[in-house]
């Protein structure tokens, strides 16, 4: 039965968009497939939710978890290939997801067993509940399990992973469920492949930057020593590696954590034989007389480069990682041939550990790319460094290489074997292609004049030109015309020779007339001799950088500064929270003191109440600022009584002003309709800052006054609550501050008057929100300020108006007093806290109501169930059981009577979860007893 899970595919949409954006901002895959665990879970009702990756031998790690908290983790534990062999693996790469809702279900026979069309058997492996294989499932049923679903991830065409479900009873989901599971699976694949393709391209930017440091060298062999030394964490970073070793000509080089120099000597020498150009283990193998035992290496990744009389290498090193793995049972007895002659799974799954004898991590495929991209690109730079004509450029790493490779590879074959030559020649001509790739990069080679003789293919598509308008031309021909008069170019040249090379910015013009902000690398190219024979120049656009400079130093200044902000803030909201915190801890334990009298106690519990309220209302604040700056404000617009709100909210302050000796007035300007379209709430929310703002800053003494009138303006008519006061006022300064979050106008104002510096910024928001505006019309010091707030008042009758904000009657009252009567109303209460039972019991019970009570949303559901309650109130955030799980069982077992939510989560995502799973209504925490009695007789009244 498809019965209601999550309401149609409104509610899959739902549970899919919110999966979606709370995977897109993930820091990483792990933190992907954690989520998607828990939000399978969340979504099915299944006990554990796991993630599971298979290595290059089929056998399988739980990498991510998700489960209840009486259902054993399988977390880190490792499973043999020969749990789902090759067909079951062929079938997940077809298929998204497979159910089995129920270990002990009855197969269906087939009729016809042969399609009368086809007049072949029945295909049924794309069928999501087809029927399994007897050896599965009494595998399920050896892990405890009564049901379970899987859900593929690939990685492209290639079966990467699963989710794999689990639950110890039958559990069926409705075909949207499923559905929603799919879309998770194909969501998550999509991540793996962005993510690990993102950490491929992390290699290749490490790859680039060495490849960067070599150019600037002027691509020389021998500084490739250097440029690996001055890049170590880079170097250490392309193969995630401890250490590493750079053996050239027989000059040995260590980085990071390696060994002894005498043993990482020997290990070099020993890889050099195997005559392999890239070696990779994750076991080293080699002979005990190299004592590798007292080293922590366990496992080498080497590149060789084959020089004219011997090979360099250059090496990455692992430790062993762990010294056991845990496996789901013994790995070794997957599958037994029972005493019946039938195949068995194994009868227990129970944690058992491989000792790991001294083996690293796998080297990953994208590692070993990395590896070998920079051997070919050390071979090219090694074959170009043996060029024995004096009239070509030594440090070539573009298409002289190519022209070149067939002569130079030949001078240095003697010393090499058939297979080695071929491989030169391969790495060489491999190594061109990957350096031109670099379109950014333009490499030209000039001679001694400045003119060039030789560019790369980069330099044409940064510059736009062909090479016969360019080859013979100075390369002053891309400078600016000033930068040319002044002899640039001579100037580079002259640097060059007196320290070898040159580095400079300057505008450099491209074949179209473009311009560009570029930086140009220039170097000596010599001669076997040591004679200088020409120039090597690397030229990059720098344009966005340099823009970027001058818009990191305004953005470093703006970070700064709403750092500050955000610190005084938080130092602030500190003090707000503690201050109404500390009041209502302090007050409570004076009230239970003994023989105090009656009068004292309602005197305490008044403060407390009243520190209570505030304490309320900053955490409201507080979260209509996340929902704001997410972009989740809620907007309930509703015909509202605009005259009594502001009555209300004039009368809510009359007490205040008076205490303070301030005159609070109020005047409405000409006629203002009484009836408008709005949020009552968050109108009220705006009018209660503006005017408790006003009386914070008005000294005894002085006028706060509220005028309110209909505003009309090209755009249309708006509502125009003024209030002004006659404060201390602002600076232009400080009004430029205003609407800032975690700001006040001035950081004085937070020592003298409290507050947390939110009230404006949210009031300007939610006016927004309300279809105007927040301003602030004028500000004087000593004089006072005045702010005037907007909203669109949606359609209105013109004739229905007042003209004075007076006390309403009780026919047009914003609220009726509603009677507390429950008696005979029997409820329900499900609360993890016992000190929220005994308040709402205490509420409810004052009311006449027959109270029960229970702890966790296990017990509540079968007490509910048990029971003929009237309405149930349940907690959501409950331990073994919370209250949304609770729900759902519920409505699986048919309940349908009314359950309230009753939680201290109060965002509208929650809400909606809450709703979507059949809670009847939903009231947060703090309780106020009032509307709690009140909903319950409206929802008993509905029923």
């Amino acid at each position: 039965s498809d019965d209601k899970a999550y309401g149609g595919f409104g509610g899959f949409y739902e549970a899919v968009r919110e999966v979606t954006s709370k995977m897109m901002v993930t820091e990483n895959l792990q933190d992907v497939l954690e989520l998607a665990c828990e939000e399978l879970r969340k979504l099915t009702g299944f006990a554990r939710v796991l993630a599971y990756k298979f290595d290059s031998d089929w056998n399988g790690q739980v990498i991510a978890e998700s489960r209840d908290e009486v259902t054993e983790s399988l977390l880190h534990h490792h499973f043999p290939a020969s749990d789902i062999p090759k067909q079951a693996r062929d079938l997940y790469t077809s298929n998204w997801l497979r159910l089995i809702p129920n270990v002990d279900y009855k197969p269906a026979k087939i009729i016809p067993e042969i399609n009368p069309i086809t007049d072949q058997q029945l295909d049924l492996s794309n069928s999501v509940l087809r029927s399994v294989s007897p050896v599965h499932l009494e595998y399920m049923r050896n892990m405890g399990q009564a049901a379970s679903m899987s859900v593929s991830l690939l990685k492209g065409k290639q079966l990467w992973g699963l989710i794999s479900c689990h639950n110890p009873k039958p559990l069926y989901l409705k075909y949207d469920v499923r559905v929603a599971c799919e879309f998770v699976g194909q969501m998550v694949s999509a991540q793996i492949v962005a993510r690990e393709e993102s950490s491929e391209t992390d290699h290749k930017l490490q790859l680039k930057k060495l490849y960067d440091d070599l150019l600037k060298n002027g691509g020389s062999y021998d500084a490739i020593k250097g440029s690996i030394e001055s890049n170590a964490a880079t170097m250490l970073g392309l193969a995630d590696a401890i250490g590493a070793a750079l053996l050239i000509d027989g000059e040995l080089t260590l980085l990071g954590r390696t060994a002894d120099p005498k043993i990482v000597r020997g290990l070099l020498d020993w890889v050099i034989e195997k005559r392999e150009p890239v070696f990779a283990t994750q076991k080293i193998s080699a002979p005990e007389s190299m004592n590798l035992d007292q080293t922590y290496i366990s496992g080498i990744l080497a590149v060789s480069i084959p020089r004219e009389n011997s090979t360099d290498v250059v090496a990455w090193f692992r430790q062993t990682e762990r010294d056991q793995e845990k496996w789901a049972g013994n790995p070794n007895a997957s599958k037994q041939i029972g005493a019946d002659g039938k195949i068995h799974p194994r009868a227990s799954f129970e944690t058992w550990y491989e000792q790991n004898q001294g083996s690293a991590r796998k080297w990953l495929r994208n590692e070993l790319a990395a590896a070998d991209e920079l051997r070919r690109v050390l071979v090219a730079m090694s074959a170009s460094a043996t060029a024995m004509a004096p009239d070509r450029f030594r440090l070539s790493l573009s298409k002289s290489i190519a022209d070149n490779v067939d002569r130079e590879s030949k001078q240095v074959a003697p010393n090499l074997d058939a297979r080695q030559t071929e491989s030169f020649r391969e790495a060489a001509l491999d190594s061109r292609l990957l350096l031109e790739g670099f379109s950014e990069f333009a490499v030209l080679f000039l001679d001694l004049k400045g003119s060039v003789q030789n560019w790369s293919l980069g330099a044409r598509r940064l510059l736009g030109y062909e090479s016969s308008a360019v080859l013979g031309k100075n390369v002053s021909y891309f400078f600016s015309e000033e930068d040319d008069l002044n002899q640039k170019v001579n100037q580079i040249l002259e640097a060059v020779q007196t320290h070898g090379r040159s580095e400079s910015e300057l505008w450099l013009y491209r074949d179209d007339g473009s311009s560009f902000w570029g930086k140009l690398l220039a170097a000596t190219v010599n001669s076997e001799n040591g004679v200088t024979i020409g120039y090597s120049v690397v030229l990059q656009d720098v344009t966005k950088e340099k823009s970027a400079e001058e818009e990191l130093k305004a953005t470093k200044y703006s970070a700064e500064t709403a750092n500050k902000a955000k610190t005084a803030f938080l130092a602030n909201i500190s003090h707000e929270i503690r201050t109404p915190l500390g009041a209502v801890l302090g007050f409570a334990e004076l009230m239970s003191q003994p023989r105090l009298k009656d009068e004292a106690k309602l005197d305490l519990f008044g403060k407390v109440k009243r520190n209570g309220e505030q304490l309320t209302t900053l955490i409201n604040d507080l979260l209509d600022i996340s929902k704001i700056e997410a972009g989740k404000i809620d907007i309930e617009t509703i015909e509202t009584d605009l005259e009594t709100l502001l009555f209300d909210v004039v009368q809510l302050f009359a007490e205040k002003a008076a205490e303070a000796n301030v005159t609070l007035t109020n005047e409405v300007l000409g006629a203002v309709p009484k009836v408008i379209w709005t949020d009552p709430t968050r109108l009220r929310q705006i009018a209660i800052n503006l005017i408790g703002n006003a009386l914070k800053f008005t000294p005894a003494g002085g006028t706060v006054k509220v005028e309110v009138s209909l505003h009309q303006a090209p755009q249309g008519q708006s509502i125009a609550v003024r209030v002004v006061d006659s404060g201390r006022g602002m600076s232009e300064g400080e009004m430029g501050r205003l609407f800032m979050p975690f700001v006040q106008a001035d950081v004085s104002t937070t020592r003298e008057f409290g507050g947390t510096g939110l009230g404006l910024f949210l009031s300007k928001r939610l006016a927004k929100a309300l279809g105007g505006d927040l301003s602030i019309e004028s500000s004087f010091r000593g004089l006072g300020s005045t702010f005037i707030v907007h909203i669109n008042p949606g359609p209105f009758d013109p004739a229905n108006n007042f003209t004075r904000i007076a006390r309403p009657s009780s026919a047009t009252a914003l609220a009726l007093t509603a009677s507390e009567d429950l008696k005979g109303v029997k409820v329900l209460v499900v609360d993890d806290s016992a000190d929220n039972r005994e308040l709402i019991r205490t509420y409810l019970t004052k009311a006449g109501a027959e109270v029960s009570t229970e702890v966790n949303g296990d017990l509540g559901a079968k007490a509910a169930l048990a029971e003929d309650f009237d309405v149930v109130l349940m907690d959501i955030q409950m331990p073994v059981l919370d209250g949304n799980q609770a729900m759902i069982n519920l409505q699986r077992s048919g309940y349908t009577r009314p359950v309230i939510a009753l939680t201290a989560h109060a965002m509208r995502e929650e809400k909606h979860r809450s709703l979507n799973n059949g809670f009847t209504d939903y009231l947060t925490k703090p309780i106020d007893r009032k509307n709690l009695i009140q909903r319950i007789r409206e929802i008993l009244a509905g029923d």
